[in-house]
């Protein structure tokens, strides 16, 4: 092996050490609405998700990644018309309205929404 590539310890600088960020992303947004469908049948909707406000901050550094995020307001729903579940090889049309059940709710009642975000 060439003694080029082998780097020593004392070679080698941790992020604290390197003063590097490669990708800083902040996104904050009013409303988000997932729906996740079913890999084999793309008319299948599997479970929504519901978030009224989100902030997420992504930073990259040189040697780990950080992801803050905060919600407000989160739901999640099961679309599959549960103990009737929807035939996933069915093709169903899309104009059909999908039946939601609340299966995680997180309400926050604030007038400042700041102070009642969910942190993850």
């Amino acid at each position: 092996m060439s003694s080029a590539l082998v780097a020593s310890s004392s070679q080698l600088k941790s992020c604290k050490e390197r003063d590097e960020t490669t990708l800083k992303l902040k996104l904050s947004l009013a409303s988000l609405r997932i729906v996740f469908i079913h890999p084999d049948n793309h008319t299948y909707p599997i479970f929504s998700l519901n978030m009224k406000k989100m902030d997420l901050e992504y930073l990259k550094c040189y040697d780990h990644e950080k992801i803050d995020m905060k919600v407000c307001n989160l739901q999640i729903f099961d679309c599959t018309r549960y103990p009737d579940t929807l035939d996933p090889m069915q093709e169903y049309s899309r104009e059909e309205p999908i039946e939601e059940k609340e299966i995680l709710g997180i309400k926050q009642n604030s007038e400042n929404v700041k102070d009642e975000m969910l942190e993850l």
